[in-house]
């Protein structure tokens, strides 16, 4: 990676910097971005799992659960662990 970076002409401590940025991000830690996308996954889908009956109302407590995520990974000190998700981004023109 780091050839790369300098093969673009990026300096090694930026190089270092993206990295530790990417890792905090994905791989856990109390600053990950998963226990919020978890949490407010979970928040947008009980309506519809509560519809299903295979959550009762109130069962989960969507309101403290990324924080309860957090907690409980941390105390724990066990990687937080979460499917593969993907993104993309395309520009369209504006207008017709």
């Amino acid at each position: 990676m780091r050839r790369r970076a300098q093969a673009n002409g990026l300096r090694p401590q930026l190089d270092r910097m993206i990295v530790a940025i990417a890792r905090r991000m994905v791989e856990g830690g109390e600053d990950s971005n998963y226990y919020e996308w978890l949490g407010e996954t979970i928040r947008s889908l009980e309506p519809r799992l509560i519809g299903m009956g295979i959550l009762r109302e109130g069962e989960i407590g969507v309101d403290n659960l990324t924080d309860r995520l957090r907690e409980e990974a941390l105390t724990a000190r066990q990687p937080f662990v979460v499917g593969p998700m993907g993104a993309a981004f395309v520009r369209t023109p504006i207008g017709g």
